[in-house]
C-alpha cells in the first residue's frame, strides 16, 4: 500500500494526453481526450478527395493531388479509375502542379514549408523522380503560367522587397535562365495567360474583392498597358485568357452587371461583348478550347455548379446537365480538344476528379476516392434555406439534418460559418464533418451572411467598412431563425468557423453568448489593429481595402470598438482556439492574446497550437487531433441538455466532499487488477464534478491509494463474494468516502457503506445529451447513492441504472445536499478556504496553494484564490 498527495496525481495527468498530441501540437487546456475517441471517430479520420491538377499533353493521363499518408502529394493516373501512382514524397503538403505543355517529360509544381505559404516551385523528372529547386528558397512564389510552347514558364515573386509580387520568367528545363522581367508595386500581382509569340502576358492586379484590373505586358520594351480601365464604380476582372488570334481577351467581369459574366474584350478598339448575357449567375470559372473554338464556363447557381459549353462561332450556349448535381472545379481541357477535365464533389461524393467527352457528351469518373467504409448513401443532403436579416436582408444557409428516427426530438445545432470574408457555404462534401450529424446527431447550418460571394457584388460589399458588424446580425437573425423551428433546439446552438469564420465565431459570442453555448474558432481574427499590424507585407494593403485602413483614426478606433479581444468581458461560454505557428495570414498572436484575455477573466478556454501548420491544419495527423478534440469539446459543452432551472449556488453554498481513491492490485484475482491510472482519474473527476455542478456538489481526491486486495484465504474474508471485505482496513478512510476501481464486476459499479467499487470496463447505454465516457458518469451515480439518492426509471437522470444521463431534479438535488450536510467530514466552501488559510499560517504553503486551486474552479470564487 502507498498514498500520494492528490496534487501529484494530477500534475501527471499530462501524460496520457501527450501520448495522444502529435509532437507538433500544444494542447494547452484540452483534457484528456478518450480512450475509446479515436475507435468510435475513426472511420471519419479515413475519408479522401483527389482533385485534379492537370492533363499530361501527350497521353490521355491526369494528374491528381490525393492523400495516402500525412499530406496531400501528386498522383499520376493512367485511366479511368486507374491506380493513383505517387509521384511526390514529402513531409509537406504539395499546393499543385502541371506538366510541361507539348512534351511532358517534367512537371513543375509548389511547395511550401510549414504552412508559412512561402511557396517555391520545383521541377519534377518522371524519367528518374529527381527533385529540383527553380526559386530562391526563401521567398513567396506562386502564380505559375505555362507559355502553349512549354518552353517558358512566368510566375510571380516577392524576392526583391518581401513584399511586392514582381514578375520572373525561366525555362523550367534550365534553372539559370531565370530572370526578373518586371517590378512591380503591390501584394496582388498574377500571372493569367501568354500571348502565343511569347512576347507577352496578361497579367491581374488584384486590389479587394470587389476590384481588381487586367493589364497587358510587353516583355521586349517593359510596357505595361492597362485593358480594363478603372471607372468611378469598381469592377472585378478576372481569369483573363488572351484569344488564340492574340487579338482579344476573355474575362470574367461584373462590369454593368450585378453578376460575374463571361466577356470578350478587342485589345485594339476597345470592343466588349457579353458571351453570357442570358444567364443571371456568377460564371466563377472557364477555359479556353485548344484550337480556341470552345469555352467551357462554369456557373455557381444557388451554390451548385452547372457546366456549360459555348461555341464562340454560333454563340450556342449549352448546358451540360448530364454532369453529376455538386460543386464543379479546377475545369481544364486535353490537347487533344476532346476532354475536358474538372473536380467535383457533392453532399455524398467526396471530391473527385471528372471528364467529360466534348463531342459525345459522355461523363468518365476517373477517381473514386474513400469514404473509411461508411456508405456515402447514409449521408445528409442538404436543404437551402433562406431567412429574413434585421435589416430585411434576404440571408441563405444549408442546413443538413441528422436521421430523426436515430436522432427524435429538436436537435442541437453547430452554425458552421465560412471564411474570406469573400467565400461561400456550398452544398459540398461535408468530408469528416458527417460525424457530427450521423454520429452526435446534430443539425449543421452553413450560412452566408452578407458579404459571401455568388450572390452579385451588391451582396458581396454589404459588410464592407463601417459595415462589418452587420454580417454579425445575420447570425442574430439565424439564431431567430431557429428558435421557430420545432426539429432544431435553440438552447444548444455553438458556432465554429475558420479565418474570418473565426472572427465571426468570436463575435458571436461577444454578442449572443447568452444565446449560444460555445463557440471553436479556427485561425480567427481577435483584434483587426492588431492583426492589420502584424499579417505578413504582401497581405497588408489588400486587407486594408476589406476591413478597413488602421492608420486613420476614425478607422482604428471603429476597428477597436468591433474587435473581439477589446469585449471579452462579455463572452460567457466555453471557447476552443486552434492555431498554426505560422500562420502568415492570421498570426499565432492573434489567438495567443484571445486565449490570455479570457483566461484572465476566468472564462473557459482549450488551445490547440502546431508548430508545423500555418493558416489551418494541413498535416493528417494534426488535423485528426483537432477534430476528436473538437468532438469531445462539443460532447461537453454542446450536446447536454439544459438542466432544470435550480436556484444558483453561489461560493459560500458549495459543498466539498473529499474522496479517497484506490487502484486495486491482486496476486490471486486477476479480475481485481484494475488498468485505472492517476491520468484516467485526471480525466475522469472533472467530468464528475460537471455533472454534480447542478447540485452545488463537488468532489476533491483526499489521497490516492495504491492497494493491494487481501488474498481470497485472508482471515478478514468472509466469503467469495465480499468484495468489501477484501479490501485492506488500515487503507480505508475516516474521513473521506472510498472509491475502488477494479477491473471486472458483475455490475457495472455498486455502493456499500465500506465503499464504492467501480469497473473500469464499464459499459453504458448511450442517451440523448448523456455524458460521453462511462467511468465518470458511474462513478458519479454510485456517490448519488452514497449521498441517499434511490435508482430513477428516467433514461436521461443520473440515477438510471446503465445509461449516460447525467440529469437530477430538484428534489433529487435537495436530497443529497441535506445528506452531504449531515456528514461531518464534508466541508463547505468556506470552511475549506478557512483550513487553507491555516495551512498557510501554519507553514504549509504547497498544501495551501493546492486547495486555493481548487476553491478557484467554483462559481463565484472571490479574487485572488
Amino acid at each position: 500500500m502507498r498514498y500520494r498527495f492528490p496534487v501529484l496525481a494530477l500534475l501527471l495527468s499530462g501524460a496520457a494526453l501527450l501520448a495522444q498530441v502529435p509532437e507538433n501540437l500544444v494542447a494547452d487546456g484540452v483534457p484528456p481526450l478518450p480512450p475509446e475517441l479515436r475507435a468510435d471517430a475513426g472511420r471519419y479520420l479515413e475519408f479522401r478527395a483527389a482533385t485534379l491538377q492537370g492533363w499530361h499533353p501527350q497521353r490521355r493521363e491526369m494528374l491528381v493531388s490525393t492523400r495516402f499518408a500525412d499530406t496531400a502529394q501528386l498522383h499520376l493516373v493512367k485511366m479511368p479509375g486507374g491506380a493513383r501512382r505517387q509521384l511526390t514524397f514529402g513531409a509537406e503538403p504539395v499546393a499543385g502542379g502541371s506538366f510541361r505543355p507539348k512534351t511532358g517529360e517534367f512537371l513543375v509544381f509548389a511547395q511550401d514549408s510549414g504552412g508559412g505559404e512561402f511557396h517555391q516551385l520545383y521541377r519534377y523528372d518522371l524519367a528518374d523522380g529527381r527533385t529540383t529547386l527553380l526559386t530562391d528558397g526563401k521567398s513567396r512564389n506562386g502564380s505559375a503560367r505555362w507559355a502553349r510552347s512549354g518552353r517558358q514558364l512566368a510566375y510571380t515573386s516577392t524576392r526583391r522587397t518581401g513584399k511586392d509580387t514582381d514578375i520572373y520568367v525561366q525555362n523550367p528545363a534550365d534553372p539559370k535562365t531565370d530572370r526578373r522581367v518586371l517590378e512591380r508595386s503591390g501584394g496582388g500581382w498574377g500571372v493569367t495567360d501568354w500571348s502565343e509569340d511569347e512576347t507577352k502576358l496578361l497579367l491581374t492586379e488584384y486590389i479587394s474583392a470587389n476590384e481588381s484590373l487586367v493589364h497587358l505586358a510587353d516583355l521586349a520594351t517593359g510596357a505595361v498597358t492597362l485593358v480594363t480601365p478603372k471607372t468611378a464604380e469598381k469592377t472585378v476582372h478576372a481569369g483573363a485568357k488572351l484569344a488564340r488570334d492574340g487579338k482579344s481577351i476573355f474575362v470574367l467581369s461584373d462590369a454593368g452587371a450585378e453578376f460575374m459574366q463571361l466577356v470578350q474584350l478587342d485589345l485594339a478598339g476597345g470592343g466588349r461583348k457579353v458571351l453570357t448575357a442570358g444567364l443571371a449567375w456568377d460564371v466563377e470559372q472557364f477555359d479556353l478550347s485548344p484550337d480556341g473554338k470552345t469555352i467551357a464556363f462554369v456557373t455557381n447557381e444557388d451554390g451548385a455548379g452547372v457546366l456549360h459549353l459555348l461555341d464562340l462561332a454560333t454563340g450556342k450556349e449549352t448546358p451540360q446537365r448530364q454532369v453529376p448535381v455538386g460543386v464543379i472545379g479546377g475545369v481544364e481541357w486535353h490537347e487533344n480538344g476532346r476532354d475536358l477535365g474538372f473536380t467535383l464533389d457533392s453532399a455524398r461524393t467526396a471530391r473527385d476528379a471528372y471528364s467529360l467527352d466534348a463531342t459525345t457528351g459522355e461523363v468518365t469518373r476517373w477517381t473514386e476516392s474513400e469514404t473509411g467504409g461508411l456508405d456515402p448513401a447514409g449521408f445528409a443532403e442538404p436543404e437551402l434555406l433562406k431567412f429574413a436579416s434585421f435589416d430585411g436582408q434576404k440571408i441563405s444557409a444549408f442546413l443538413y439534418r441528422p436521421d430523426a428516427k436515430k436522432f427524435p426530438g429538436p436537435r442541437p445545432v453547430i452554425v458552421s460559418i465560412h471564411g474570406g470574408p469573400e467565400g461561400q457555404s456550398r452544398p459540398d462534401f461535408l468530408g469528416r464533418s458527417n460525424y457530427y450529424v450521423n454520429e452526435l446527431g446534430c443539425a449543421v447550418i452553413l450560412p452566408n451572411v452578407r458579404g459571401s460571394t455568388g450572390f452579385g457584388k451588391t451582396f458581396l460589399a454589404l459588410d464592407n467598412g463601417m459595415k462589418r458588424e452587420d454580417s454579425v446580425r445575420d447570425i442574430g437573425a439565424l439564431l431567430d431563425w431557429i428558435a421557430t423551428q420545432p426539429g432544431l433546439d435553440a438552447q444548444r446552438v455553438g458556432v465554429m468557423g475558420g479565418s474570418y469564420g473565426g472572427y465571426m465565431v468570436l463575435a458571436c459570442l461577444t454578442h449572443f453568448s447568452d444565446r449560444l453555448r460555445c463557440g471553436i474558432d479556427v485561425v480567427g481574427i481577435s483584434n483587426f489593429v492588431t492583426f492589420l499590424k502584424n499579417t505578413q507585407d504582401y497581405r497588408r494593403d489588400l486587407r486594408r481595402v476589406e476591413y478597413g485602413d488602421e492608420r486613420d483614426p476614425a478607422m482604428a478606433e471603429f476597428l477597436a470598438k468591433i474587435s473581439p479581444l477589446n469585449n471579452v468581458a462579455k463572452i460567457k461560454r466555453p471557447l476552443f482556439v486552434v492555431q498554426g505557428q505560422n500562420d502568415p495570414r492570421v498570426p499565432a498572436t492573434e489567438a495567443a492574446q484571445m486565449v490570455q484575455a479570457l483566461r484572465a477573466q476566468g472564462g473557459a478556454c482549450w488551445y490547440l497550437l502546431a508548430k508545423d501548420e500555418g493558416h489551418g491544419f494541413a498535416k493528417k495527423k494534426n488535423a485528426d487531433f483537432q477534430f476528436l478534440a473538437q468532438i469531445q469539446f462539443l460532447r461537453e459543452h454542446l450536446l447536454p441538455p439544459a438542466p432544470p432551472k435550480t436556484a444558483a449556488f453561489g461560493f459560500d453554498d458549495w459543498l466539498i466532499v473529499p474522496l479517497r481513491v484506490h487502484l486495486l492490485s491482486s496476486e490471486d484475482t486477476p479480475a481485481l487488477q484494475t488498468t485505472f491510472t492517476e491520468a484516467d482519474l485526471a480525466r475522469v473527476l472533472p467530468k464528475m464534478n460537471r455533472v454534480w455542478a447542478q447540485a452545488g456538489i463537488q468532489f476533491r481526491i483526499e489521497s490516492l491509494v495504491h492497494d493491494a486486495a487481501l488474498p481470497q484465504d485472508h482471515p478478514d474474508v468472509r466469503n467469495l463474494r465480499d468484495l468489501p471485505g477484501r479490501m485492506p482496513r488500515a487503507s480505508r478512510a475516516s474521513t473521506a468516502f472510498d472509491v475502488y476501481y477494479v477491473k471486472q464486476l458483475d455490475v457495472n459499479g455498486f455502493y456499500s457503506p465500506r465503499g464504492i467499487f467501480v469497473k473500469d470496463t464499464a459499459s453504458l447505454h448511450r442517451v440523448e445529451g448523456g455524458i460521453d465516457e462511462p467511468i465518470p458518469r458511474v462513478t458519479a451515480h454510485e456517490l448519488g447513492h452514497a449521498l441517499t439518492l434511490p435508482h430513477r426509471q428516467d433514461t436521461t437522470n443520473l440515477m438510471a441504472s446503465g445509461t449516460t444521463g447525467t440529469l437530477l431534479n430538484d428534489a433529487e438535488i435537495r436530497q443529497a445536499r441535506a445528506a452531504a450536510q449531515k456528514i461531518t467530514w464534508i466541508e463547505t466552501a468556506p470552511a475549506l478556504r478557512q483550513r487553507a488559510a491555516a495551512l498557510a499560517a501554519a507553514g504549509q504553503a504547497a498544501e495551501a496553494q493546492a486547495l486555493h486551486r481548487e476553491l478557484a474552479t467554483l462559481p463565484g470564487a472571490p479574487a485572488g484564490l
